[in-house]
């Protein structure tokens, strides 16, 4: 009852406040302006009554154009609900000054708000379908023998296959993931978004990821919604090792590395194991956990962990998000240290929901690592 309540009042309140003014005067365009508005938010009462509430292998009727639509409609409402809040809350600061603000609220007005939201929809779209950003980070491990100086360590999160990237967008990110040769791949959680049976040839591309010392996975809260035994069954099908709450050795030049791997937060409420952080080896030169969410830091910075590579947050993916999320998650992006932890955040590679990055980039992440300087 409650979420409908809030849509009704947002609904409410962009209608009111965007094309109210329009009644009197062009009463067709108020009928288009606040018609096409309910038509979006009956997108978001089917995404969120009946596609979020529906059962994993449940297929609903025009499932996939209906949630791609359902999406964007989160997008287009996201963007005037912010432009128009912020002209309101412009205006109340400029009455309180005595500064007439008619301007703001006038039709000219209005159609500012709506020819910036679709700036930002078209700016956003394109951002997020054609831009892959492989930032190179150098991680400085200390102690770090010779023989592991320059390992290189890609990382994919957060590809939402499902009901993210389509098909071509996923076998360019893989081609481009293939073409960094890196040393090991990690995946970190979010790769599996929909029923692994509707996936086959996403799931296809996904099985060509390879390295000469392995691919890693870890379980997001994605994963959870769905199907986790499906999900892991279909990662482990390709060759991928699956990290359960588990560690694994991996040797190179005969020198030993810990992977780490905790389920996600979200896993007991979906018949999966709760996370439990593996203990690492100390006699491992190197050791590194992979969790989907990076609130785990404040837990693995008590074991003596390396590094912990993370997904989860997208960075917020598109404004004004990307300056909220900074107040939800202590660790939003990016490479950052709790004691004597170091924490990457990926931006996610692929898209959740609205198919849009606006203040940030999808990223194929390059982790390089280092000796410590003296």
């Amino acid at each position: 009852m409650i979420p409908i309540l809030l849509l009704g009042a947002i609904y409410t309140y962009l209608t009111v406040s965007l094309f109210w003014i329009f009644l009197g005067s062009h009463p067709i365009l108020f009928a288009l302006g606040s018609g096409s508005l309910l038509i979006l938010f009956l997108g978001q009462i089917w995404l969120f009554f009946v596609f979020f509430r529906s059962g994993p292998e449940e297929h609903l009727r025009f499932e996939r154009p209906l949630q791609k639509f359902a999406f964007a409609g989160m997008g287009v409402i996201s963007f005037l609900f912010t432009f128009t809040a912020l002209r309101d809350l412009g205006g109340l600061l400029l009455s309180w000054a005595g500064v007439p603000r008619g301007a703001l609220v006038s039709p000219a007005g209005v159609i500012l708000i709506l020819l910036l939201t679709l700036v930002c929809l078209i700016w956003g779209f394109l951002n997020a379908r054609f831009r892959i950003t492989t930032p190179s980070i150098k991680i400085e491990i200390p102690e770090l023998p010779p023989e592991l100086e320059g390992l290189r360590i890609v990382q994919l999160s957060d590809l939402h296959l499902g009901t993210g990237p389509d098909l071509p967008e996923i076998r360019r990110i893989i081609d481009r993931t293939l073409g960094l040769s890196p040393d090991l791949i990690v995946l970190t959680g979010d790769i599996i978004d929909g029923s692994t049976a509707s996936l086959g040839r996403e799931l296809k591309e996904l099985s060509r990821l390879n390295a000469p010392h392995g691919v890693y996975f870890v379980i997001g809260n994605h994963e959870c919604y769905w199907n986790i035994e499906q999900s892991v069954s279909a990662i482990r099908g390709m060759g991928i090792r699956v990290l359960l709450n588990e560690g694994i050795s991996v040797e190179i030049s005969e020198k030993k590395i810990f992977l780490g791997g905790v389920t996600d937060p979200a896993a007991p409420h979906f018949q999966g194991e709760p996370p439990v952080i593996p203990q690492p080896d100390p006699t491992a030169s190197l050791r590194i956990l992979l969790a989907h969410q990076p609130k785990i830091a404040k837990e693995a910075a008590l074991l003596p962990y390396h590094l912990q590579l993370s997904g989860h947050t997208h960075g917020g993916q598109f404004f004004p998000w990307t300056w909220v999320i900074h107040g939800v998650h202590l660790h939003s992006g990016g490479l950052d240290r709790l004691r004597d932890l170091q924490i990457y955040v990926s931006h996610g590679t692929g898209y959740w929901g609205p198919p849009l990055r606006l203040g940030t980039d999808g990223e194929i992440t390059q982790l390089e690592m280092v000796r410590m300087s003296s």
